[in-house]
């Protein structure tokens, strides 16, 4: 008898050690970003950005290590992509084909507005 309950201690550990490696797994890394990040360098090869994603497909543009765009929307229901159009050194054109969303972003100062 004292056996079997060792053996279901044993499993009872085993089964919340498993629980807690699915949850560090599930909250993914970096505070909710998703592993999905895309770089997209300048024509010139001066400027570089990174675009980031987290759970839910919203996109966060970096530059220089800095956050200059957020999306503030609720977020997608499936994987999402979005492309850079670069307008100039220190200007992008964030944009989705997939819902038609299309955002300009000053790299410079950090402002930026939706471009319908």
């Amino acid at each position: 008898m004292k056996k079997y309950i060792t053996g279901i201690k044993i499993i009872g550990i085993t089964l919340f050690l498993l629980g807690l490696v699915k949850c560090g797994l599930y909250l993914k890394n970096d505070f909710g970003y998703d592993t999905r990040d895309q770089i997209f360098v300048s024509p010139s090869g001066q400027t570089t950005v990174r675009l980031r994603y987290d759970f839910a497909s919203r996109p966060f543009l970096f530059y220089d290590n800095q956050k200059v765009f957020e999306y503030n929307g609720s977020g997608f229901m499936e994987s999402v992509y979005f492309d850079i159009q670069w307008v100039s050194e220190k200007e992008v054109r964030l944009y989705t084909q997939q819902y038609d969303e299309s955002y300009t972003v000053y790299l410079d100062n950090s402002s930026h507005h939706p471009s319908n």
